[in-house]
């Protein structure tokens, strides 16, 4: 008995009950709702598998863009996906995988008869695109974006509320980067996008984590989380 009580100071995990609340937006095919409200997606079936395994339960919590990283930072929720693994996060954030390598592509107006296909061609072509705030978009981007007037004059910073498709309808921007299957997914089944064109420039973003909170989960369970893995 004394054995079992010790044991269960030093671990105080074990034999608890454990719920993840994960933060999750429409960034279909990784996530998306479906029209009974449950989540789907392939980052939710990654979620589904890693919580279900460690026996632990899960509540996926509606968030946007920009509230995420500071709700995971505080704690309010306590796993995100599609995370870059930065030096800026990892006071703040356990990371588990990488569930993959992110590819971004640029998706521009049909209303644009150049091809873009390097950075350089952004500098020299006469039209602004769109930077969602907090994004990390490479690191040859962000460095062309602090040295460089001529290509950081093309982009405007957009806040996270407004979905930057609009911009483009609205005739404010041409364009912007995000994820390719994303984009692949948005040209095919949405409206929206049906005047839009991927170009050939992409950035290889490198690997993205599932990102958990350090501040609400514990060691204990993120080291069984990356033993399932």
């Amino acid at each position: 008995m004394k054995m079992i009580f010790l044991m269960l100071i030093l671990i105080p995990e074990i034999g608890l009950s454990c719920e993840f609340k994960i933060g999750v937006r429409e960034y279909p095919p990784y996530t998306y709702q479906n029209a009974d409200k449950s989540w789907a997606g392939i980052d939710i079936d990654m979620f589904n598998y890693l919580v279900d395994e460690i026996g632990c339960d899960k509540k996926y919590i509606r968030i946007n863009f920009g509230q995420a990283l500071k709700l995971l930072k505080d704690g309010k929720i306590d796993a995100l996906a599609q995370m870059s693994k930065i030096e800026q996060r990892l006071n703040t954030v356990h990371f588990v995988g990488p569930t993959r390598s992110e590819t971004l592509t640029l998706i521009v107006s049909k209303k644009v008869p150049e091809t873009i296909n390097h950075f350089s061609d952004i500098a020299n072509h006469p039209y602004i695109f769109a930077k969602r705030e907090g994004t990390f978009i490479g690191h040859e981007f962000n460095k062309l974006m602090q040295s460089n007037i001529h290509f950081s004059s093309k982009f405007i910073e957009t806040n996270t509320e407004t979905p930057r498709i609009n911009l483009v309808l609205k005739g404010r921007v041409v364009g912007f980067f995000d994820d390719i299957k994303f984009n692949q997914y948005m040209l095919k089944n949405s409206p929206q996008y049906q005047n839009m064109k991927m170009h050939p420039l992409k950035i290889d973003n490198g690997l993205i984590y599932f990102g958990f909170s350090k501040k609400t989960v514990s060691q204990y369970h993120i080291e069984k989380l990356r033993n399932v893995f």
